[in-house]
């Protein structure tokens, strides 16, 4: 009778959990600003632009998935408080650019862009033009010298005829 009684008890709370559960989840989204209040994790990516919707201020961005070695595509929303480096706004960004984003994803699943950096062609390859060389040292005699000088051949001829005695 005992275990009857627990088995109901038991089965009762289940349920009034499962009642409760979604209502205790279902909070409204925070403003952008309130970050604290809800444990959003910051995310970031490097990849290339595939399109661009400046009506609906949307990115799409193709990217390497680290994790899977899977090349993946991402819709990115940006808003009035996105943050652009190497650009003034969305109308800068074009189809084939590559960019770095960093972004939130709301609880209603949206990827809202907190900084965007594009990535200029010009400026990586004037950084490689600043790069200086270290200069090579050469260690050891040059082998084309040494095999045309001829002198190799007389010190070996030398020694064979020092054997033969």
């Amino acid at each position: 009778m005992a275990a009857k009684n627990f088995w109901a008890l038991f089965m009762i709370s289940l349920a009034v959990i499962a009642a409760v559960a979604p209502v205790a989840g279902a909070q409204a989204a925070p403003a952008r600003g309130d970050a604290a209040a809800v444990d959003l994790e910051p995310q970031w990516l490097w990849g290339e632009v595939v399109s661009v919707n400046a009506q609906s201020k949307t990115i799409q961005v193709k990217y390497l998935d680290y994790d899977t070695d899977i090349e993946k595509e991402l819709v990115l929303t940006v808003d009035g408080q996105t943050k652009y480096e190497n650009a003034k706004g969305l109308d800068d960004i074009k189809p084939q650019d590559t960019i770095s984003v960093d972004y939130m994803v709301s609880a209603d699943g949206v990827n809202l862009a907190v900084a965007i950096s594009l990535e200029k062609l010009e400026d990586m390859d004037d950084s490689l033009e600043d790069i200086e060389l270290p200069e090579r040292e050469r260690v050891g005699a040059d082998p084309q010298k040494t095999a045309s000088s001829g002198a190799g051949e007389e010190s070996l001829d030398a020694g064979k005829s020092g054997l033969g005695k």
